[in-house]
């Protein structure tokens, strides 16, 4: 073939190849094909978006207050705890100094201070003036600083004294006098029977005596079973 030629058989061949594809489409569009197999199913897609917040919803109307519940029973009572740890010891203080001692104070009187006391009565008898009526009869005279032989109380304790008679006049006049070392310190007068008495408080000194005398004329001592005349003193505090 000669070089001339060449390009006529070029134009041949592509003439055929247009119509052959022509051929091949006009078959694919006129018959339907069959179904292609199921294809894999596609990766998860990404997550989407979150949504707008919602529109918040208008309060409700407050109700009203409850009846008020019963009450429980007691609960019962919890374990008892763990003791706990001892404490730490105080830190012992420091002892203080020795005071001086004092001096040594006077002696207290006794809780107990010194008696004396007596009480006696009149045996019958008729008494003379201007001396002692000796109460003869004693009742009680334990520490006997009364003389019933004289009838003269002496003072053993100087301190204060309490003395008391009673005695009952005839049916004339009685005067009987408190004499005090032989001083008249009182007198006490009665007369048609009836009961008389009197009492006086001194202040007496080691020795002091004390007495009772009958006044004259009036010295109508009256003595019966039924009645007793008495001298009575002791001591109230000393001195």
């Amino acid at each position: 073939m000669s070089i001339s030629a060449l390009p006529l058989l070029l134009l041949g061949v592509v003439v055929v190849g247009a119509q052959q594809e022509k051929t091949i489409c006009a078959g694919i569009n006129g018959i339907p094909g069959q179904p292609g197999a199921p294809g894999q199913h596609g990766t998860p897609g990404a997550p989407g978006r979150d949504g707008r917040d919602g529109v918040t919803g208008a309060p409700g109307a407050k109700g009203d207050l409850g009846a008020r519940g019963l009450t429980g029973d007691p609960g019962l009572p919890g374990k008892l705890g763990p003791l706990g740890q001892p404490g730490l010891a105080g830190t012992p203080g420091v002892a203080g100094e020795q005071g001086e001692r004092g001096e040594k104070g006077e002696r207290g009187e006794s809780g107990v201070g010194p008696r004396s006391a007596f009480s006696a009565k009149v045996d019958t008898y008729t008494p003379a003036a201007g001396s002692p009526v000796t109460f003869n009869v004693i009742i009680t005279n334990p520490q006997g600083h009364y003389n019933p032989g004289t009838g003269k109380f002496t003072c053993a304790h100087p301190g204060v004294y309490y003395f008391t008679l009673y005695a009952h006049p005839g049916e004339k006049y009685i005067v009987v006098m408190i004499m005090k070392n032989g001083n008249i310190i009182s007198k006490v007068c009665g007369e048609k029977f009836n009961a008389i008495s009197g009492s006086v408080v001194l202040s007496l000194k080691a020795e002091d005596e004390v007495w009772l005398e009958l006044e004259a004329p009036h010295i109508n001592l009256f003595f019966n079973v039924h009645r007793d005349s008495v001298f009575s003193g002791y001591i109230l505090y000393s001195e």
